[in-house]
């Protein structure tokens, strides 16, 4: 289904979604096992809420496991020099914002045996130092459509209940490392860990048509005839890549401005992820087409990595009236949130 014509360019900007957790209010932990969503839980009386992050530090003198005692929602979560593993226990849902998860100078491990949703809106970081373990284990764990992970540090992340599509990956929505050594995320036998698969000297050699090939490539050209994949890497320097395209998701990891000069269509996903690491340049020219299967996925409104948030510049179109990429006014001079 064809929504409209448009000439979309996306560029990053510098925003991490670190802003997001640099403006949150710390609540800690007090040195118990009350259910967390006990006031008598924290240091100060105050159960956090969404737009807190919840801190395990030296307050907690030993090992902690607390369970949620209901739904919870935070901002994120921070493990800083507690006594000992930290562990949420099973039951519930915690639902997690742009903070995520920041091990990156924790002294003791993380357990979640609940269960875990992202939220969309921004994108979120899981963060996890050299020697620390991050376990999500026992509950479910969920995204809202428009949920972007990224994953950073030299951790471990041990997720039974993470796990990859039919194509290998987790997602287009879900990444590792930073700059040009980002990658897709993949699970191996319950870890999270890189992506690396389908490599192609150009553009040329992607030709699958079924939507399940997850390509990379370091150099442009004219796509094969009918190309339907799932992901792309794009590694090399500005380029043009032509040829009508349906995909779920782009990443940018070269330099220079990448450009895709023919029609693009959303991929069966109905979501369509951009993730650009380094402040990378995407201009889609063409006309963006919804899948067949149906509009884009409500909650879709911003593509782009960690470091990177994404604008989209309309041209001509009504597609931002009908949430295929963003839901703003139309005007043909000003840039949008993606």
């Amino acid at each position: 289904m064809k929504n409209g014509m448009l000439e979309a360019t996306f560029f990053a900007a510098a925003l991490c979604c670190l802003v997001s957790a640099a403006n949150a209010s710390t609540i800690i932990k007090s040195n118990n096992v009350d259910n967390l969503n006990l006031p008598s839980s924290w240091v100060d009386g105050v159960a956090p809420g969404a737009n807190d992050v919840a801190q395990w530090d030296a307050t907690v003198t030993a090992a902690n496991a607390a369970a949620l005692g209901g739904n919870l929602t935070w901002q994120g979560i921070r493990i800083t020099n507690p006594g000992g593993t930290v562990t949420i226990d099973a039951g519930n849902t915690l639902t997690l914002g742009a903070a995520g998860i920041s091990m990156s100078s924790a002294t003791a491990d993380l357990a979640i045996l609940s269960n875990l949703r992202v939220l969309s809106g921004r994108p979120q970081l899981w963060n996890v130092a050299a020697g620390r373990t991050l376990t999500l284990d026992t509950g479910s764990f969920t995204r809202e459509p428009g949920a972007l992970l990224l994953v950073q540090g030299l951790g471990t992340i041990a997720a039974a209940n993470i796990f990859n599509d039919a194509t290998g990956i987790v997602g287009p929505w879900a990444h590792l490392g930073s700059g040009s050594n980002t990658r897709y995320i993949t699970m191996n036998s319950g870890t999270i860990g890189n992506y690396s698969d389908n490599t192609v000297a150009n553009a040329a050699g992607i030709t699958d048509t079924t939507g399940t090939v997850n390509y990379e490539t370091g150099a442009g050209g004219t796509l094969g005839t009918g190309a339907k994949i799932h992901t792309l890497r794009y590694t090399g320097g500005a380029t043009t890549i032509s040829g009508a395209l349906e995909t779920d998701g782009i990443m940018h990891c070269g330099s220079g401005l990448l450009t895709l000069n023919s029609a693009v269509t959303i991929g069966a996903s109905r979501e369509l992820t951009l993730l650009l690491p380094a402040n990378q340049q995407i201009t889609i020219s063409g006309a963006i087409s919804n899948n067949a299967a149906g509009a884009i996925r409500s909650g879709q409104r911003r593509s782009g990595s960690a470091s990177s948030a994404v604008r989209l510049r309309l041209y001509r179109s009504d597609l931002c009236r009908r949430r295929h990429i963003a839901t703003c006014p139309y005007d043909k001079r000003r840039n949008y949130p993606g």
